[in-house]
């Protein structure tokens, strides 16, 4: 029995030790229906489902001893507003083109009441994309503690009345009307999401009862795509859109998700940075947000203060209205092992589908919502969650956040260096010259603001075609980057405005790239953050290699010629097609170019140039991308522990496997430290605090706090305590000092002027390696 212990021992450990993910075969499934997939886990079909258990299901999966569950609150439920004056458009009046009447909809929504009735408890009231899992929250609290936003009918109604009636609206027999017509509101309401329904019905019965005519369009993902995010504002289709969101992973800096949410240049704002169409605009917002986005600061206390401008100027402006960040389960099967719950996306993350495995079968069976719904392509596709679930577990960067806080793990790159300052960058950087249409040496005198040496692996690892990654498939990035997100007169056939809104940034602040070594390559750029590691990251991040270049020069090639566009935005206005590499349409047209380029041995001049520059030997392999399509049928190609091995669209299944190739640089073992298991979380198991208190006096919270997982007190721990008045006014707020043992303390004293009556305590605490909080309250009273 020992040896036969000792053999599955030894057997564990060298499976882990092979090259790509720990199961050899991961079948994902579609299951639109998540009652049906929930059950199927209970029922032993899955192994694990990678979409939430909706939240009346939590007790009953939390009590069975056949499943475990994990927590997460990555996702962001608001009500996106038209904001274009579309009667200045010939169009019907909009009420929502008034800033105060889309204020007023904070007081209509009943956040709270969402939380209890609708999520049954489990998510947190919002109004901003900061949640309480986003480790930012603590850098706006004070900001999100002025707008004290509780459902108020009457202070709605009053707000809204007097804005209307400035406009020029009149009221007759409890109806709005505006030139004789009555304002009629189009509600796009997600009614395949039952708890966006449920938010969508709400409101509209609120506005209902204002004196509002209300459309409610009902409507699914593909619906509301086209209604929504595929329309010109303008046109008046819609006003009110319940819009979700997910997480893509746990990040440590929220600026990115900020200023998505609320600044118009990033192309996420209603009308989405479309020539001709209503944009909303708003110089302050992206002034601000550009500043973010760029780095434009000294130091950390000067980004915080943008962080908490742009946060308030957005929920000023309510063109996003938060209302919820659900608190969602996910569920494997009890057997399965070595799970990685990312606090923002739960388990369905890269490194559960790399490290995941249940013992005694080769194979772990997927479920997810949809495994195929939007284009799948690495220029401009992968915009909804669904395809990034699957596909994150594809490609590797050079650095990547760990899951439950945020900070880098080292990928391609094992190490890295950062250094600011007024720094030359020498004459043999290189640089993609949009203008010129070519690589080019740096000109001389060229300075930077930073300096980002990354030391990359000996083993850069291999495309999934077979391919070892070369310096060409990073600096390639650098080349479509600057190429497809400039434009340089209005008949550029190589400018996509998504590539543009996206990249512009990185783009401005581009000063070159210098190969020291195969080993060893040297960004220099004008972008700035005060944590080294996330401006590494940020900086970094366009020349990860997660395509060969050859694939991405046939992509090119066929949007070129007008067959099919990089991005949504660009093919809706080009009257094309999407560019998707599942489908066979598309991917016979990109294999066209495959072998005509391999045919006629064509080295690009993007390609051709670097070999004259920088001494970099290129032999284009096109006819490794057109096996790889030949076999597998479809044309996604990356470099991560797992391949799709085979796309089904009449089930809307994939199989993907594991990736052994020798040159596959990592195996689940590097990781295993990641597992869910092996993390501190922080619980709050007391909050003491003296029951009354007098004007004047010194009041101490203490605060103990333990390992959830262990029960063993924790010293990493971040805790920060606020003191709240009986109207809910923010009397004292800060960081409880830990004073060892689990114990924290913080002090502060009741205001001479302070109200009489029942004063509240809450306290959010945090471990240092896992950003989940543990929120407790207790009271005190004030007495004369």
């Amino acid at each position: 029995m020992r040896k036969l212990a000792a053999l599955l021992a030894l057997s564990v450990a060298l499976a882990f030790a092979l090259p790509g993910a720990k199961a050899d075969l991961e079948v994902f499934k579609s299951y639109v229906n998540e009652a049906t997939a929930v059950q199927d886990v209970l029922n032993g079909k899955l192994d694990m489902y990678f979409w939430f258990v909706p939240s009346h299901m939590i007790p009953k999966v939390a009590n069975n001893p056949n499943v475990k569950y994990y927590l997460a609150s990555g996702g962001l439920d608001d009500i996106l507003v038209n904001p274009c004056p579309t009667q200045e458009h010939g169009g019907p009046f909009n009420p929502f083109s008034i800033k105060e009447v889309r204020y007023a909809l904070n007081y209509l929504i009943d956040r709270q009441k969402v939380v209890s009735q609708v999520l049954n408890g489990y998510g947190f009231a919002i109004i901003s994309p900061l949640t309480p899992v986003n480790p930012d929250y603590l850098t706006a609290i004070k900001t999100l503690a002025q707008f004290n936003f509780q459902y108020d009918f009457e202070k709605a109604k009053k707000m809204i009345e007097d804005a209307l009636t400035k406009a020029g609206a009149v009221m007759k027999a409890g109806k709005w009307y505006y030139n004789d017509e009555p304002i009629v509101i189009k509600f796009m309401i997600r009614n395949d999401d039952p708890v966006r329904k449920q938010i969508g019905d709400m409101l509209a019965d609120e506005l209902e009862k204002l004196g509002f005519e209300v459309e409610r369009i009902y409507g699914d993902f593909k619906k509301a795509l086209q209604l929504v995010y595929m329309s010109d504002p303008a046109k008046g289709e819609w006003h009110l859109y319940t819009e979700g969101w997910g997480s893509s992973s746990m990040t440590k800096y929220s600026d990115s998700t900020v200023y998505q949410m609320y600044a118009p240049f990033f192309g996420y704002m209603p009308g989405w940075q479309t020539p001709g169409f209503c944009n909303y605009e708003n110089k302050e917002i992206d002034e601000v947000a550009l500043k973010l986005a760029n780095g434009d600061y000294a130091n950390k206390a000067e980004r915080d203060e943008l962080l908490n401008d742009l946060v308030r100027m957005g929920i000023e402006e309510s063109v996003r209205i938060f209302v919820v960040s659900p608190i969602n389960a996910y569920i494997t099967n009890a057997k399965v092992k070595n799970v990685v719950d990312d606090l923002l996306t739960g388990i369905s993350n890269r490194w559960t589908e790399m490290m995941a495995y249940k013992p005694g079968s080769p194979k772990l069976t997927v479920g997810v919502k949809y495994v195929h719904k939007w284009a799948w392509n690495p220029v401009g596709g992968y915009q909804d969650l669904y395809s990034v679930i699957i596909h994150q577990g594809m490609v590797d960067d050079f650095m990547t956040n760990n899951p439950y806080n945020g900070e880098k793990i080292p990928l391609l790159a094992k190490s890295w260096s950062v250094k600011t300052g007024n720094i030359a960058v020498p004459p043999d950087a290189v640089t993609y010259d949009y203008k010129e249409h070519k690589w080019v040496h740096v000109k001389p005198g060229t300075t930077a603001k930073a300096m980002i040496v990354l030391n990359l692996r000996d083993n850069l690892g291999a495309f999934h075609d077979g391919q070892k990654v070369r310096l060409t498939d990073m600096l390639y990035w650098v080349y479509l980057v600057m190429e497809w997100g400039t434009k340089s007169g209005e008949d550029d056939v190589r400018y996509d405005p998504y590539v543009a809104s996206v990249n512009g940034p990185w783009i401005q602040n581009f000063k070159g790239v210098q190969v020291v070594s195969p080993n060893t390559i040297v960004i220099y750029s004008d972008m700035m953050h005060f944590d080294p590691d996330e401006l590494a990251y940020t900086v970094a991040a366009v020349l990860a290699p997660s395509t060969p270049w050859e694939l991405l020069y046939a992509m090119e090639q066929a949007v070129e010629d007008g067959k099919v566009a990089f991005s949504s935005t660009a093919a809706q206005s080009k009257g094309v097609d999407w560019l998707d590499l599942l489908n066979p349409e598309h991917v016979k047209i990109v294999k066209e170019y495959l072998e005509k380029d391999a045919s006629e041995g064509v080295v690009p001049p993007q390609v051709g140039q670097l070999e004259d520059l920088l001494g970099i030997k290129v032999t284009p392999n096109y006819e490794a991308v057109v096996k790889f399509i030949e076999k597998h049928g479809h044309a996604v190609i990356g470099n991560g522990p797992l391949y799709l091995d085979r796309y089904y669209p009449s089930s809307d299944s994939a199989v993907l496997k594991a990736f052994r190739n020798p040159n596959y640089p990592f195996s689940a073992k590097n990781f295993s430290y990641l597992a869910y298991e092996n993390v501190k979380f922080a619980q709050v198991k007391k909050v003491e605090v003296a029951p009354v208190a007098v004007k004047g006096q010194e009041q101490e919270v203490k605060v103990y706090v333990v390992d959830k997982n262990k029960g063993e007190p924790l010293e990493n721990a971040i805790v920060f305590v606020a003191i709240y008045d009986p109207k809910g006014g923010l009397v004292s707020s800060g960081f409880a000092s830990s004073e060892g043992d689990g114990e924290f303390a913080y002090s502060f004293t009741v205001p001479e002027e302070a109200e009489l009556g029942s004063y509240t305590v809450k306290v959010i605490a945090y471990s240092e390696e896992a950003f989940w909080p543990s929120i407790a309250t207790t009271t005190f009273l004030v007495v004369g």
